[in-house]
């Protein structure tokens, strides 16, 4: 769903965001409309992070937890070990 969600943000026209002004040169509508054009693209690029992440985690799920337990495993029991050496 995020990935549909970046896309659809480079869709979207930044021009739109302001109206050109009756007088004066315009430049604070120009530079509106290129900071929204650099918006829209990095919340594009988040988006599709935020999609790359959720896949990853979606699939890698099951192993991550495997290698905590067996990390949590090893890390508890060598910390045992220690206190028994050290006579507590």
């Amino acid at each position: 769903m995020f990935g549909k969600i970046g896309q659809f943000i480079t869709t979207l026209p930044a021009a739109g965001v302001a109206k050109e002004l009756p007088a004066g040169d315009n430049a604070g509508v120009a530079a509106l409309r290129r900071a929204a054009s650099v918006f829209g693209q990095n919340v594009s690029m988040v988006l599709q992070e935020y999609s790359d992440a959720c896949a990853v985690l979606g699939s890698g799920q099951e192993a991550a937890i495997a290698n905590y337990d067996a990390t949590e495993f090893q890390n508890t029991s060598g910390y045992r070990e220690l206190v028994k050496r050290m006579g507590g």
